[in-house]
């Protein structure tokens, strides 16, 4: 959950969250820190957001044909690309192992990434090994 907190008419607040008057909105994913800086007095809480359900997948572009191991060679998609910040894209190319410069910047990484193609393994219909036995 989001909490949306925000400074009541005070100039400025510091303690177990920082407001201002400029910058009077909080938003913290902790109950416990909306609740005690609600108790303080100086916040109203204004919206708690549902978290939305987080999708695992990642868009990908098909690049060729299915392989001997059924495997799909495929490129990431580039609007998904753009929607993450420069620190993840950063994080994926060295996953990639795709090099990143100094001086790289947002669309040179995003360009980079969608130049590199990625193999999709096979859809696998086994059920998982818990251990159990």
């Amino acid at each position: 959950m989001l909490y949306h907190i925000k400074l009541k008419k005070a100039m400025s607040y510091t303690g177990i969250v920082n407001a201002t008057r400029e910058e009077p909105n909080v938003y913290t994913h902790d109950k416990d820190i909306a609740t005690a800086a609600v108790r303080s007095g100086y916040f109203d809480l204004i919206e708690v957001e549902e978290d939305e359900a987080k999708d695992d997948s990642v868009p990908l572009i098909a690049a060729g044909e299915e392989a001997e191991d059924s495997s799909i060679p495929a490129h990431f998609d580039k609007d998904y690309l753009d929607s993450l910040s420069i620190t993840d894209l950063k994080k994926l190319a060295g996953d990639l192992g795709v090099a990143v410069t100094k001086g790289m910047k947002k669309d040179d990484l995003v360009a980079a990434i969608t130049a590199e193609t990625v193999t999709v393994p096979a859809a696998d219909d086994a059920q998982p090994d818990f251990g159990e036995d």
